[in-house]
């Protein structure tokens, strides 16, 4: 998973705490135009998950459909996602895919 030195991950000191109308460039909040060309160049690298649980503090349980493996992701849009939800994640761009929708999150 990458990780990002000049990041600051769980910043979510931002006008919109809780929405979607985050505008931070972040890993977290805003997707980055970045994130966008690296999951478009590596189609591969999409992994399908079930959201196991959402916490308030934005910290997401996702359990991997092959292997059962678990991964841990902070979003800024938590409340966007529900338990038991299908949905993908792309480890190296750090989105998230539910459906046409796409979030970044921070994965640990």
């Amino acid at each position: 998973m990458a990780q990002h030195p000049l990041i600051a991950p769980l910043d979510v000191d931002c006008d919109a705490a809780g929405s979607m109308m985050c505008g931070r460039a972040r890993a977290g909040h805003a997707v980055h135009p970045m994130q966008q060309r690296i999951a478009a160049a590596t189609p591969a690298g999409w992994i399908d998950v079930i959201v196991a649980s959402v916490a308030l503090d934005g910290w997401v349980s996702l359990v991997a459909l092959e292997g059962g493996r678990t991964l841990r992701a902070w979003t800024h849009e938590r409340a966007t996602l529900r338990p038991g939800e299908p949905v993908a994640v792309h480890e190296l761009a750090e989105l998230l895919a539910a459906g046409e929708r796409r979030t970044s999150v921070v994965l640990r």
